[in-house]
């Protein structure tokens, strides 16, 4: 798994973030991201993706918050809560493919998720995962360490975020 190289560029971009006057816009994508209803994206339900059209995985790191977005269509983004981020994903085609098979993999786990009215960042230590569903937002937590030896089940869908912030970081 490519889990601890993503975790170590990712480590690696904080000092780089610190360095860039801009503000960090992240926060506020993120929430753009559950405030936005699907049909204002043109997803409706289908066979393919009949409940969940996207996933926001939020996930501590040193002393940021990197928050990756995948949806149905293959949008791929990630947001920190530091200065740095990558938006247009769905531009790279493996960045696309990997948002599409993360978000379709979300789909699976939609069941171990409960239903989310306020969307918090996790503490040290854990992963949120919120389900962007036709039907409302619903999170899922796990602990970063049972992710990391997969012996939490959501391990392979934490892979398949992972896989989209390897793919959105690839060199062109």
């Amino acid at each position: 798994m490519k889990i601890i190289s993503a975790l170590l560029v990712l480590i690696g971009m904080s000092a780089a973030a610190l360095a860039d006057p801009k503000e960090t816009l992240g926060p506020e994508l993120r929430q753009l991201a559950f405030d936005t209803k699907p049909s204002e994206l043109g997803f409706t339900a289908d066979e393919e993706f009949p409940k969940v059209y996207g996933v926001v995985i939020d996930w501590p790191v040193e002393d940021q918050m990197a928050t990756i977005v995948a949806l149905r269509d293959g949008t791929a983004s990630l947001y920190t809560t530091k200065k740095y981020g990558i938006i247009g994903g769905d531009s790279r085609p493996a960045a696309r493919e990997a948002a599409v098979m993360c978000t379709r993999t979300a789909g699976h786990f939609l069941d171990t998720a409960k239903r989310a009215e306020k969307f918090p960042y996790p503490k040290q230590g854990e992963v949120f995962f919120y389900f962007l569903t036709y039907d409302g937002v619903f999170v899922a937590s796990a602990k970063e360490a049972a992710l990391f030896d997969e012996s939490d089940p959501h391990a392979v869908l934490f892979a398949w975020g992972q896989r989209v912030l390897t793919e959105l970081q690839a060199k062109k």
